[in-house]
């Protein structure tokens, strides 16, 4: 990933995330609920509101594509982001900066 990117502004990261859910929505079983995470993103990016934007584009990368896709772990690494291991609910979960 372009090093512009990561360490772009939250405006131009959120408009990033937003863009890769809009490019992959069309994959997941639960269009609907990626698109509103993209139309929630999309308002909350209108009102200024980045990290919580980037948060929603996160969650329709989530319904589309999956945690494990590359598309999802670039825009965790955008965001500054990662995945670890919950042993005692035996499930990843994400942590954001």
């Amino acid at each position: 990933m372009d090093k512009q990117i990561l360490s772009a502004p939250s405006w131009a990261a959120a408009a990033k995330l937003i863009t890769m859910a809009q490019q992959y929505a069309h994959l997941s079983a639960m269009r609907s609920s990626a698109e509103l995470c993209i139309s929630d993103a999309l308002s909350l990016n209108n009102d200024h509101k980045y990290e919580d934007a980037m948060a929603q584009a996160l969650k329709s990368l989530k319904y589309s594509v999956g945690m494990q896709a590359t598309a999802y772990q670039t825009a965790l690494k955008i965001i500054g982001g990662s995945i670890a291991f919950d042993a005692l609910n035996g499930r990843e979960e994400v942590n954001l900066p």
